[in-house]
């Protein structure tokens, strides 16, 4: 009887090939189109129409002829003739297929009977079984089981050969039972061939295609081109971005979680996108910790980002800059005592080129430069906001810093600020030095914006004042014109 033996294919069972199997199943050989048996015994007729079924070839290759030949010789002991034997006819042609049936029951002479073969196209008796299984989800395995005669396969030293295809072509080194599902599988037909060969003849095959619509596997999100936008200075506003990315286009972005950092611990209650350098950040790193999630839950792998140095303290650098224009030397720092209000000042014991500030230094009525500040501008602020005021203020600070603190620097320092408001905003602003104790070197100011009306009236009155000068100058000139008369 025809043993078949089924299993899950593995490399150390079977051959592979890397030719294209689709191709070859091309030269598949086409099979003879009738059967004809001669045999020497009782036959009913019965038997004979059920042999009819089993009579059927895909391929018309020499050992599929010997493997229907022994289907033939197992279907005759079935019905009950045991030392029963099949042979090729000598006088076989092409188109026909002669078999001579052997047998000890020789009570009669011998018949002929013919029979038509049916050709197979689709499957064979070689490979009677193939299905196709998995999760139709990128990442997951494909498996590929099937069956077919081991022992005539080990007998006829043939060879079991496997290919995946996508959309009919076949996939790179994907010759095993199984297959991982890729993202180039996505939404594409993927299908699977199973051949027997011997020196590149295909003598049986058997396809399948994977029906199940292949989806996006689940993929964590990620953080790309990560950067923080900001100067590492007291009062600086860092800007953190990125761009968040997930390999399925449909998983959108969900609750992202931001969280800043200082020398990489979370610093309390800074969540957003932007952050505020403190005086308790001087001296260290700043950095965001970026952890991704989409709309639907998914999590990825947190990213850092940091400033490439230090946050500073812009006091500091002013104040250690200072010290090269002091002079060096202790006769140096007595002249220099020598011209200044010495009420004001005093020598520093343990830098002689260095002076300090005794007490607070008024430069009006209503400003005045605390005694422990520096006497240079060292930054800007203001509680008025309007468009692009932090544009303003950083402006200013960069063209103002390091200068004296008198009221000539601060009279331009307040004009000039109206100035930048105006160019980078809707309305005409009026700067004003509120009244003030300066500390730190950090000089306040007052932005207040001036209505059309008052801007039209302000205009009016300095055209009128223009006009009447003008009456003036001429009114002078007609008396002076005709006192010459009598001068």
């Amino acid at each position: 009887m025809l043993k078949f033996n089924f299993f899950l294919l593995t490399s150390g069972l079977i051959f592979f090939s890397v030719a294209l199997a689709a191709e070859k199943v091309t030269f598949c050989k086409k099979p003879p189109e009738f059967v004809q048996i001669h045999y020497d015994f009782k036959w009913p007729t019965s038997s004979r129409a059920n042999l009819a079924n089993v009579l059927t070839l895909q391929c018309g290759e020499p050992e599929n002829i010997d493997f229907l030949r022994v289907k033939i010789e197992n279907y005759l002991r079935l019905i009950g003739l045991s030392n029963v034997k099949v042979q090729l006819h000598p006088k076989t042609f092409s188109e026909n297929l002669e078999f001579l049936v052997l047998s000890k029951n020789n009570y009669q002479k011998e018949q002929t009977i013919l029979f038509e073969l049916e050709r197979e196209d689709e499957s064979s008796d070689l490979l009677p079984f193939l299905k196709l299984s998995g999760e139709p989800v990128e990442g997951e395995l494909l498996k590929a089981n099937f069956s077919y005669d081991k022992e005539f396969i080990n007998n006829k030293n043939l060879s079991v050969v496997a290919n995946w295809f996508r959309n009919g072509k076949p996939i790179d080194n994907a010759n095993k039972a199984t297959y991982k599902i890729t993202d180039e599988d996505v939404n594409q037909e993927i299908g699977f061939l199973i051949t027997i060969e011997k020196n590149a003849r295909i003598l049986a095959y058997r396809k399948a295609q994977f029906g199940k619509n292949i989806q996006y596997g689940p993929r964590a999100p990620t953080v790309k081109n990560a950067k923080i936008i900001g100067s590492p200075f007291i009062g600086s506003e860092l800007n953190l971005e990125y761009d968040f990315f997930d390999f399925n286009p449909t998983d959108e972005e969900g609750n992202t979680k931001i969280t800043w950092l200082q020398n990489g611990k979370a610093i309390f209650g800074e969540n957003n996108l932007s952050y505020l350098i403190k005086r308790d950040d001087v001296g260290s790193i700043i950095s965001a910790k970026i952890r991704p999630f989409t709309i639907s839950g998914d999590e990825g792998e947190a990213s850092i980002v940091s400033l490439n140095s230090p946050v500073k303290d812009p006091f500091q650098e002013a104040t250690q800059s200072l010290k090269t224009s002091f002079p060096q030397t202790t006769e140096s720092a007595e002249k220099l005592l020598s011209s200044q209000n010495n009420f004001l000042v005093v020598p520093d014991k343990k830098n002689p080129y260095r002076i300090g500030i005794q007490q607070d230094v008024y430069i009006s009525n209503k400003i005045k430069i605390g005694k422990f500040s520096p006497r240079q501008i060292a930054s800007v602020k203001t509680n008025s906001f309007f468009e692009n005021s932090y544009k303003v203020i950083n402006e200013l600070e960069n063209e103002f810093f390091g200068l004296d603190i008198n009221d000539a620097n601060l009279n331009k320092l307040a004009k000039r600020a109206g100035e930048l408001a105006t160019v980078n905003s809707n309305n005409r602003y009026l700067v004003i030095l509120p009244q003030q104790e300066i500390n730190n070197g950090v000089v306040k100011l007052d932005f207040s914006a001036n209505n059309s009306a008052a801007l039209k009236k302000v205009d009016k009155s300095a055209d009128e004042n223009e006009v009447s000068s003008i009456k003036q100058l001429w009114l002078w000139g007609f008396v002076a014109h005709y006192l010459r008369l009598f001068l």
